[in-house]
């Protein structure tokens, strides 16, 4: 009992600790962002993990089961509520409303990201939908000054911010993953699995410049690029070998945009990661990835991180590290939440822009 409680005043001094200022997930890979995204190895949660790593669907039981729907938001540089206020108008700024957005937003960098998933799986096959969007206001710092003092620079010529919006659909992805059999595979078990993503995006971009004006109140002008609309085929690979041994040792390998969708401008690079995931005992989980080995999109590789500990079947207390940031999270009877200051990106990201 004293383990118990002590668990839960833990669980209540990290929620209330991080979750004023941090990005938020609950629900479907949470359990996986509190350990800092690393897990695309563990066997002990095959649903979860399968987000990751469609090899996991090899392990799923055979019976239909509903997904617990996942939701993620994360913002930088300015509130959720701030930026919300326009949602419903960001896929049609004319050019006033481009240029309200960027002067209200404008004395830093602003990003704002959002999704959510869900779908059914049984019989070793999942169908899932998903959905990204995100917002990005970037300025340049002759700008930011005008944003904050509403005065024009010594070269207004010099002024430019980006409005950048984009959303993207998975309708739907499908995985399916088996179990290669034991005469292959040895003393351990080889669990291979493959997920086909329609994907669909949506995007636009907004340049705000000086419109040539001297007057403060007339100095922007926005242009008037077109909604673009993409769409196409995506596939991802995956792999779990679990060795034989007290200790549960298991490894994976996870291949992002093996087959890549064909969107246009919007190019999707081929990502490699690899795993390991280990049960010390029947209430810890330690897991450690490396994410993106080829460096796609020049955004280097991470080596992340994270351990969970159970110290009652219904709550679970986790925490990790990126590469770049820590992170926190608790699950409590079967619901999951993770905290950071910075999301980890998924390696199963519907799309990149």
């Amino acid at each position: 009992m004293r383990v118990i409680k002590a668990a839960i005043i833990i669980a209540a001094i990290l929620f209330a600790a991080v979750s004023a200022t941090a990005d938020i997930n609950m629900g479907g890979q949470a359990r996986f962002y509190s350990m800092g995204g690393a897990g695309l190895a563990s066997i002990d949660n095959p649903s979860e993990t399968a987000a990751m790593n469609p090899a996991a669907m090899g392990l799923l039981s055979k019976r239909v089961r509903f997904t617990f729907p996942n939701f993620g938001v994360c913002a930088d540089g300015a509130s959720i509520d701030d930026i919300s206020k326009w949602a419903n108008d960001i896929w049609d700024l004319s050019g006033s409303q481009g240029v309200e957005v960027a002067r209200e937003f404008g004395t830093h960098d602003t990003m704002l990201d959002a999704g959510a998933s869900t779908g059914i799986s049984g019989l070793g096959i999942t169908a899932m939908l998903d959905g990204e969007a995100r917002l990005r206001i970037i300025p340049n710092e002759e700008f930011k000054e005008f944003a904050r003092t509403g005065n024009m620079p010594a070269d207004p010529s010099q002024m430019q911010a980006v409005v950048w919006a984009e959303a993207a659909m998975s309708m739907p992805s499908i995985s399916a993953g088996f179990k290669v059999p034991k005469f292959a595979t040895g003393k351990g078990d080889l669990w291979v699995g493959a997920r086909v993503r329609a994907v669909k995006g949506r995007y636009i971009r907004r340049t705000i410049s000086w419109s040539g004006s001297n007057d403060p109140n007339n100095a922007l002008s926005t242009s008037n690029e077109p909604v673009k609309e993409e769409s196409g085929i995506g596939g991802d690979f995956g792999l779990i070998y679990r060795a034989p041994g007290k200790r549960q040792m298991s490894y994976g390998l996870a291949v992002t945009n093996l087959l890549k969708p064909s969107l246009g401008d919007i190019n999707q690079e081929t990502i490699w990661s690899a795993g390991m995931s280990m049960q010390p005992n029947s209430k810890t989980v330690v897991v450690a990835d490396i994410v993106n080995m080829t460096d796609a999109y020049d955004e280097g590789t991470d080596l992340r991180m994270g351990i969970e500990f159970k110290p009652a079947k219904w709550l679970g207390l986790r925490a990790g590290y990126t590469g770049h940031v820590l992170t926190t999270g608790v699950g409590v009877f079967g619901y999951d939440f993770a905290f950071a200051s910075e999301t980890p990106l998924s390696i199963s990201r519907t799309i990149r822009f």
